[in-house]
């Protein structure tokens, strides 16, 4: 049996944030599971690889597929969909199955929009798909698919949605990512466990809110194979780092003792973070933490349920410069009821922090989050301007406003905040430096203010 695993090509290029700097750690965990059961799955990373839907369609030429699955985040489900059309049109019987988190957000309405997405996974993939492609094999497929939880599929005109599949309790009995079916990297993820306690109302939780945790042994021997098998030197944890202090340092501990040259880096909460943890993080070669901060307005910080505090933000800031540690704080405008003095805040915070870099992004009302069912009843000051899923997207996306902030003022406070940060800390040439890595992204920025 023929399987592919695919992380679709973007449409539009536009420079390094749609051109991942490390293979997809989803689909690294999938092919692991499917290789553990006698399956031998093909990778096509390519947001990873830097190819295009061309290249992507002749790799799968020469593969002869009967089972595709994609993964997609909303902004790209619409590129996701335009490869497995093109999919269909080469090879009509394959199945194609789409996962990812706009897919767990709303599988029913996935399969009812895009007609060439024969499956919708929602949830943990790993083990819904291995099911998917043992049933695969059995003359009564179709029957069998109503047994195997976390999925939606067509039968009779209708669309189904099973059962949601509960989360895998131990993270340790899954299989280390299968990084050997993907093309060589200077740079892994590494998982250390899923679930969020966070109740962010902007945020997608697909994998729910309570946390399970890899044990620190688990996530040591994924180091050492990465350190002696692939000699690594820089990766990437991809989750938030800290939320349980003894966890955290027994980890920690065992990386100085064995782990002297390796660099890594990490987002984290800033209610995570304290002198101790951060001091013993910066002698383990941690470079980079990247936290959201999100609002410069205790109001908004408040109503968004991020749980944290501005005085908190600051401390975190400090507590990470005084180590040498560079930090990347996230921020967003456009929270409900945001106002012009609310984001104002907002950019003075940025200013003040002085962060090593930002990401200021325009609120996107992600399917399966509280901002999005505000803004599509166009409660808290919403008014939804684009149901196009590839306008759902932070930066240059154009999605939604609010009564008292239209897209034009939101994309002025955003670029305002940039030039803040940089110019009122006197950091002029870093800025000049910025503008010319992202230049195609800054020329879309600016044309979109003044048209």
């Amino acid at each position: 049996m023929n399987i592919i695993l695919i992380n679709p090509p973007a449409s539009k290029i536009l420079e390094e944030q749609d051109i991942t700097n490390r293979p997809h750690l989803g689909l690294a965990y999938l092919a692991a599971v499917l290789m553990e059961n006698g399956f031998n799955p093909k990778a096509i990373d390519a947001r990873f690889e830097n190819i295009s839907l061309p290249k992507v369609v002749r790799q799968i030429k020469g593969y002869t597929p009967d089972i595709i699955g994609i993964t997609a985040m909303t902004n790209m489900i619409v590129d996701a969909h335009n490869l497995a059309k093109t999919i269909k049109e080469l090879f009509p019987k394959a199945l194609i199955v789409i996962g990812g988190p706009h897919a767990s957000a709303m599988p029913e309405e996935v399969l009812a929009e895009f007609s060439c997405f024969d499956i919708a996974v929602f949830g943990e993939g790993e083990i819904t798909f291995l099911e998917l492609v043992q049933a695969y094999r059995s003359i009564s497929f179709i029957d069998e698919l109503f047994h195997i939880n976390g999925i939606a599929f067509r039968h009779n005109k209708k669309i189904i949605r099973n059962n949601p599949r509960p989360f895998i309790s131990n993270l340790d009995s899954l299989p280390l990512p299968a990084w050997d079916i993907f093309p060589p990297s200077k740079r892994y993820g590494i998982m250390l466990q899923r679930g969020c306690p966070g109740r962010c109302n902007f945020c997608m939780r697909v994998l729910g809110d309570t946390v399970r945790h890899r044990s620190p042994e688990n996530v040591f021997n994924e180091i050492k194979i990465l350190v002696e098998k692939y000699s690594v030197t820089d990766i990437g944890f991809i989750e938030n780092f800290g939320l349980h202090q003894g966890y955290t340092h027994k980890l920690l501990d065992m990386m100085i003792e064995h782990f002297p040259n390796i660099k890594w880096d990490t987002p984290m909460r800033v209610t995570s973070m304290n002198e101790e943890l951060i001091k013993k993080m910066k002698k383990a070669g941690c470079e980079r933490i990247a936290f959201g901060v999100e609002s410069g307005d205790s109001r908004i910080l408040k109503n968004s349920q991020k749980g944290i505090d501005l005085k908190k933000a600051i401390a975190a800031c400090q507590i990470a410069k005084r180590y040498h540690i560079r930090t990347t704080g996230f921020f967003i405008l456009g929270h409900p009821n945001e106002t012009k003095d609310s984001a104002k805040k907002t950019i003075d915070l940025i200013a003040k922090m002085n962060l090593d870099e930002v990401s200021i992004g325009i609120m996107v009302p992600y399917p399966g989050t509280e901002i999005y069912k505000l803004a599509k009843a166009g409660k808290n000051g919403y008014i939804m301007i684009s149901n196009n899923w590839k306008d759902f997207n932070k930066q240059i996306g154009n999605a939604l406003e609010l009564k008292g902030l239209n897209r034009k003022e939101l994309e002025r406070l955003q670029l305002l905040g940039y030039l803040k940060l940089y110019l009122s800390n006197f950091r002029i040439i870093e800025l000049l430096k910025i503008v010319y890595r992202y230049k195609i992204l800054a020329f879309s920025i600016v044309k979109k203010l003044l048209t």
